[in-house]
């Protein structure tokens, strides 16, 4: 006569089923691919402020030039108001005459959000110091740069007259550099 082996406890159930739901898990992010939405990447914190803010700043720009385009009867909208209502006769219509009262665009209010966003999102950066950060590593970078600039001028051969211009000349075109760099003429004109 065979006997049945012992019943498994409940907990000893739920315990291989979480074991058996975190492989499962780990198989599928084993199989995931940049084509998912969500998909971890690693990020440094800062980074992802600026970027947060970029983006940000280019929703409040892309809603502003949205506003820019409407017409005056466009930027407040009048939406419909649907109801279902049953005729004397038992059949039941969808009625769709009533009008509420004035609500401004769409396009307002996403901008609204998007300009609170950007707000939050630069408090944070301020609170954190990325403004600092960047100068500490604009003059990490410096220190890295200017020997190897140096060590150029040797490799090139230049002569003491374009040795004694060639600060100048970087100057310049690091300057045309960072102007093109921290170009933020379109937040600017879109905040006005």
């Amino acid at each position: 006569m065979a006997t049945d082996p012992a019943p498994k406890r409940l907990d000893t159930y739920r315990d291989e089923g979480r074991k058996h739901h975190s492989t499962t898990l780990k198989r599928w992010m084993e199989r995931v691919d940049d084509r998912f939405m969500g998909t971890p990447i690693d990020v440094d914190p800062h980074d992802a402020i600026v970027h947060a803010i970029r983006i940000t700043a280019g929703e409040v720009r892309y809603c502003d030039e949205q506003i820019r385009r409407l017409t005056e009867d466009e930027l407040f909208e009048r939406p419909l108001e649907t109801s279902i209502q049953q005729l004397p006769s038992g059949k039941w219509v969808q009625i769709e005459e009533k009008r509420t009262g004035e609500v401004i665009s769409r396009w307002v209010t996403l901008r609204d959000d998007a300009l609170a966003n950007l707000v939050k999102y630069s408090k944070w950066a301020i609170e954190v110091g990325i403004d600092e950060r960047r100068v500490r590593v604009a003059e990490r970078v410096a220190d890295v740069i200017a020997p190897l600039l140096s060590d150029l001028a040797i490799d090139l051969n230049l002569n003491d007259e374009q040795r004694r211009l060639l600060p100048a000349v970087i100057d310049r075109r690091m300057r045309v550099l960072e102007a093109t760099d921290t170009d933020t003429s379109g937040i600017n004109e879109s905040a006005a």
